[in-house]
């Protein structure tokens, strides 16, 4: 019992300490940017505009971007889990399965749906179907358009 409660909390361990990781890099990410709406909204507009605006404001944008490709790679890095459907989603299979990280679950394959004639429950309904099936080749005779295209097809 002693080597689960141990291996839980290595787990639990590394759990928090990737949390922290991703949130540190959120903070890092998004902070300067902030900051600098803040100074840049109680700056007088029409004081000296300093000459590198544009240019922070490009800096600092592209920084909180970073935010959305950092996240994952701190998935894959620590979470075995995410790693494992990461690799498998883009079809390294083999290398999961050599390194031992393949999932107990089959992977879901699609399939196609066939669309068939229902099968009738019992000889009413089979004996209302045989009734609707010879009306309908009732009333295609008693048609004369299905009459002549049927001689026209008999005539070649």
């Amino acid at each position: 019992m002693d080597a689960h409660l141990q291996k839980q909390s290595k787990a639990r361990n590394q759990m928090v300490k990737m949390l922290f990781i991703v949130a540190s890099v959120t903070l890092i990410a998004w902070l300067p940017y902030n900051i600098w709406s803040i100074f840049y909204a109680y700056y007088d507009p029409l004081d000296d505009v300093p000459q590198g605006n544009h240019y922070a404001d490009t800096v600092l944008f592209a920084l909180q971007l970073t935010n959305a490709f950092t996240s994952p790679i701190v998935y894959f890095v620590y979470d075995r889990y995410f790693k494992r459907d990461f690799l498998e989603l883009f079809g390294c299979k083999a290398y999961a399965r050599s390194r031992g990280m393949t999932s107990s679950q089959p992977t879901q394959t699609t399939t196609t749906a066939r669309i068939t004639r229902p099968v009738p429950q019992n000889q009413a309904a089979t004996q209302r179907q045989s009734a609707q099936r010879q009306q309908i080749a009732r009333r295609q005779q008693q048609d004369p358009w299905w009459t002549a295209t049927q001689n026209a097809d008999k005539k070649y």
